[in-house]
């Protein structure tokens, strides 16, 4: 990571974290809560990832199922499905998956940006989803930064390892609140 007076620069890591061990505070943040242990599963080591009490009572358990799918070993230190949990992580496979993402779309934009990641790609099948407009703005910066996300009816393919040159310029990474009628990420 870098920093001039006009901008930063942040250099992508394809295997994960560069730490072998950490413990992360979420605090109250759904975002990190949610895409920061999808992305240590794609590193090497022990990471553990904790909340808040009310981001404790939000669930996670169909990303959480997806990733064990995929053969990461996560393991939820209370209650099923909740903030804390642990990740030991020895990168992710990748393949085929299937995800309900009916209650966040976080939990779809989370595997779309590990796809990359994984050694195979992803096959997203999802079974679910609210929020559409999220993922669009997702897929459509993955796509700027080389990462072609295809779509096969509900299907969400993901080549695995391709990137670009971040694009220069500013880029709006949040939609206007109208643009969805089911606010629920």
């Amino acid at each position: 990571m870098g920093r001039t007076p006009d901008a930063w620069q942040i250099d992508g890591r394809p295997d994960g974290p560069a730490v072998a061990e950490a413990d992360v505070y979420c605090r109250d943040g759904a975002t990190t809560a949610r895409f920061l242990p999808t992305l240590a599963a794609a590193g090497h080591g022990s990471f553990r990832f904790d909340a808040s009490p009310q981001m404790r009572r939000r669930p996670l358990l169909p990303l959480t199922r997806a990733l064990r799918d995929l053969g990461v070993d996560l393991r939820h230190e209370e209650a099923e499905g909740h903030h804390p949990l642990r990740i030991e992580a020895a990168g992710v496979e990748g393949g085929e998956v299937v995800l309900d993402a009916g209650q966040s779309s976080q939990y779809l934009t989370a595997l779309l940006l590990l796809g990359p990641l994984t050694r195979k790609g992803l096959h997203v099948r999802v079974t679910d989803l609210v929020s559409a407009p999220y993922v669009e703005i997702t897929i459509a910066m993955m796509r700027a930064f080389g990462v072609e996300v295809r779509t096969e009816g509900s299907v969400y393919v993901v080549p695995q390892g391709a990137t670009a040159p971040p694009p220069t310029g500013s880029n709006r990474t949040r939609p206007p609140r109208a643009t969805s009628s089911r606010r629920r990420r």
